[in-house]
């Protein structure tokens, strides 16, 4: 087995730490935290006047990462919010992500900024001349992400150098996933691509019926992925088929939201402003829960509770088993970035430029 495949394999496994370096956790972004929140959360601390937080924070060895409006990437303090340095990029509404030391911010000008996490410098930056809304994914050796050029971008992490592309019919706007030797390119040209995440190369492709703007959630042979059709599918990578569709049946709306895989439910936000919780292996929908706006952002799930922010403006904290509310926390102006846990907190942003961070427990 090819050395880098073998580090592809493991990445998901690698990924299992208190720490949110990436993204929905880990390569296969399945939004499933290994640690849970014991007890009742309360504000730890907001950090306000940041433009804009739209994308979600990268949280290691204490330490949070996020890429705002306002041009900037900064690094704070997970236990208290002080801000311990900041480093011009561009504007940004892209997830950052973490790995080894180094900090992947993508802006809205098209470049990709790889920063010393400890000191903000910048090591590289790679320009592809569009637009970059979707985070960056990595496994040891191997950077990916989408742009608005058409196109699926893997670098070598240590120099910034391009190793390979994949052009697709129209932008890309989520998030890279990996597993299993694999990554799963899905966007605007309505179809799903499975390719080698060493090569470049093309396995196989599947028509999903509509465009998409979410993110793959890979969990062992199957995916799930939302459209801007309004369905959702269930999606045997390997073969590969659509294995079942779940479309909302009052109004349906748009998935911009990506799903997050627990052990016998998959959850996901809609454009209906509700919260759907659907059986993995049949899609029958097993609650839903109502917000006051649009639910773009993306749950976690930890241990028992789901956690989705909402463009309501709020936090909702919900049973995984029954969709019932638990609490809700007010996050300073309307969410759309997917929440990041680590060791005790929840941290997530708003559109307002608010940065909150929560402490589970009394």
């Amino acid at each position: 087995m090819r050395p880098t495949v073998l580090f592809l394999l493991l990445a998901t496994v690698a990924f299992a730490t208190a720490d949110w370096p990436i993204f929905r956790g880990d390569p296969a972004q399945t939004g499933n935290s290994p640690t849970a929140l014991a007890g009742p959360l309360r504000r730890a601390w907001r950090v306000e006047g940041l433009e804009s937080v739209e994308g979600s924070v990268a949280i290691g060895k204490g330490k949070v990462y996020a890429a705002t409006g306002d041009g900037l990437a900064r690094r704070f303090d997970l236990a208290t919010g002080k801000e311990e340095w900041k480093a011009k990029i561009g504007p940004a509404k892209a997830p950052v992500s973490l790995s080894d030391g180094v900090v992947y911010a993508g802006d809205m000008e098209g470049k990709l900024h790889a920063l010393d996490a400890g000191t903000g410098k910048v090591k590289w930056v790679f320009d592809c001349g569009a637009e970059i809304s979707g985070g960056a994914c990595h496994a040891p050796g191997v950077l990916l992400f989408g742009a608005h050029d058409d196109t699926l971008h893997c670098l070598d992490p240590a120099t910034g150098k391009e190793r390979w592309n994949f052009k697709t019919e129209g932008p890309y706007y989520g998030s890279v996933a990996m597993a299993a030797g694999k990554t799963f390119a899905a966007g605007c040209d309505s179809r799903l691509h499975v390719i080698d995440a060493a090569t470049g190369k093309e396995s196989a492709s599947l028509d999903l019926g509509s465009q998409t703007g979410a993110t793959v959630a890979v969990s062992g042979e199957n995916l799930y992925l939302g459209t801007m059709g309004s369905e959702f599918h269930a999606i045997a990578w390997k073969e590969p088929k659509i294995s079942w569709t779940y479309r909302a049946a009052n109004r349906p709306k748009e998935f911009f939201s990506s799903a997050a895989i627990g052990s016998e439910l998959v959850v996901v936000g809609s454009r209906d402003k509700r919260v759907h919780a659907l059986d993995r292996k049949t899609g029958a929908p097993r609650w839903t829960y109502l917000t006051d706006d649009r639910v773009d952002a993306s749950p976690v799930i930890a241990g028992d509770k789901v956690y989705c922010p909402s463009l309501d403006g709020k936090l909702h904290v919900l049973d995984l088993a029954t969709g019932k509310k638990i609490e809700a926390h007010e996050l300073g102006g309307p969410a759309s970035a997917s929440p990041a846990i680590s060791d005790g907190y929840i941290v997530v942003g708003s559109t307002e430029g608010v940065l909150t961070a929560f402490k589970a427990g009394n």
